[in-house]
């Protein structure tokens, strides 16, 4: 933002500031990754490496649909809000 130049994704370790623009492209692929979520069995499943140098077997992590799905359209409601605001919110993600 200090560069006051317009980028696309996410700064990993920094700032991002999400204007209306950007919230209804990031609302419309959240909204592509629920309605492939929705499509998926009751617990999504996934595996993570461990960084562990001598470990063998992956972290496994479990989660439940509907809960998953639920946190995502919390999140749509706030990016929502965004895009009916006509240029008054953002979004500030501070990275990971």
């Amino acid at each position: 933002p200090s560069k006051k130049v317009r980028h696309t994704g996410l700064n990993y370790y920094g700032i991002t500031i999400i204007d209306s623009e950007g919230a209804l492209v990031t609302y419309n692929i959240i909204s592509s990754i629920v309605n492939v979520i929705k499509l998926s069995p009751k617990f999504l499943k996934f595996s993570k490496g461990y960084t562990y140098k001598f470990a063998e077997e992956q972290e496994k992590l479990i989660f439940q649909k509907y809960k998953v799905v639920d946190q995502f359209d919390q999140l749509k409601g706030c990016i929502k809000q965004v895009i009916d605001s006509n240029g008054q919110l953002y979004i500030v993600h501070l990275g990971i």
